[in-house]
């Protein structure tokens, strides 16, 4: 890398750096990223990105896509891939591997792939792309409106940015050129030909009236905690997953999606979690906050099985839920309707979109 690249990643990295040592404060957040000099990071993550796009056209052979371990369940298809371990950026080895192929390769990550990452290990993560000349890290942001350290460090690093929610994208775009749409990371937690497989079982599960609403807990939430414990006391099948109730595997967890006809849904700061794509792509009506319309709407979403509710609603939960087990009873529910559903809301739809993005840039 020339001098002049050198200084441009310095100069990041410092940023990034301030990133790491603020722990997620966003007083020190706007500090280090305040309007003044916000513009000159978006000229310098410009140069970088564009100088390796330079490199990977004038590159002949297809890039080599490695997938993060969230995101192993998206179909490739025909499309040359890898799949990276868990905690793969603390094993030396993958780093080593990247550099001594001097091949394209384009990385594609979660950001929850990096959970448990300490500040250095970051650092050491972002300069590594920053240099890599023939790597292309994509990053895949499930928490861009509320994780505010680690979103900023990973915007600032990847060479192309993918909020999965629509809070806060200016800030993102004012730190990276290439952060080109929103895209939410849909139901990922079962692989595509598992679901094919068990299609009969999702159509004609017997399932209860529910709702059902496993949900992470989340101690800053508290408005969301007190949410999910209030229907709790009512419909005892919402509530909060303990940390020995895991499932053993991927089949188990598709028979519970698939036994209740409706799906409670408490979001994080209005956002689109995971749940409400599971709850859709396994045949179940999700009961959603009104704010979630604005989802809908900007992603096309078929909105025939949705239920919203605002604060009001929680005063009247019986009926709020029969108007959900209306809503299932007037459903679809044949064979063909199921794979458009999986179409439509499995994360392969949410990735390929991604990867086509990223094309487009390589082919202009």
């Amino acid at each position: 890398m020339g001098t002049s690249a050198i200084a441009v990643q310095r100069s990041i990295l410092e940023v990034i750096n301030a990133q790491s040592e603020a722990c997620g404060q966003l007083d020190s957040i706007a500090v280090h990223t305040s309007s003044s000099n916000s513009f000159y990071l978006k000229l310098r993550k410009n140069y970088i990105t564009k100088e390796k796009l330079a490199g990977f056209v004038a590159h002949e052979s297809e890039p080599l896509i490695l997938l993060g371990p969230l995101l192993h369940n998206i179909d490739m298809d025909q499309l040359s891939h890898d799949k990276l371990e868990s905690r793969f950026w603390d094993n030396p080895e993958f780093f080593h591997n990247l550099k001594r192929n001097e091949d394209p390769q384009i990385v594609l990550i979660a950001n929850n792939d990096l959970s448990g990452i300490s500040s250095e290990q970051l650092s050491e993560f972002a300069n590594f792309f920053l240099d890599a000349k023939n790597i292309l890290l994509v990053v895949w942001d499930a928490d861009n409106h509320h994780w505010s350290m680690l979103s900023t460090v990973l915007c600032l690093a990847s060479d192309f940015y993918f909020p999965a929610h629509l809070e806060r994208i200016s800030y993102f775009q004012s730190l990276n050129p290439f952060v080109p749409q929103v895209v939410p990371l849909g139901s990922c937690q079962w692989p595509v030909d598992l679901l094919v497989q068990n299609s009969e079982l999702i159509i004609n599960s017997h399932r209860s009236d529910g709702p059902w609403g496993q949900h992470q807990f989340y101690p800053k939430f508290e408005m969301r905690n007190a949410l999910v414990k209030t229907m709790s006391e009512v419909y005892p099948q919402v509530g909060f997953i303990s940390s020995g109730s895991r499932l053993a595997s991927p089949l188990d967890s598709l028979k519970q999606w698939a036994a209740y006809k409706t799906h409670f849904c408490a979001c994080v700061g209005g956002d689109m979690p995971y749940r409400v794509f599971d709850g859709l792509l396994t045949g179940g009506v999700v009961i959603v906050p009104a704010e979630m319309q604005n989802y809908f709407n900007f992603f096309r979403l078929p909105k025939g099985r949705v239920i919203y509710y605002t604060a009001a609603d929680i005063f009247s939960m019986t009926n709020l839920i029969k108007r959900a087990l209306a809503t299932f009873d007037k459903a679809l529910r044949t064979k063909s309707a199921y794979i458009d559903g999986i179409r439509e809301f499995h994360i392969s739809r949410f990735g390929h979109m991604i990867l086509s993005r990223v094309s487009e840039y390589l082919r202009d």
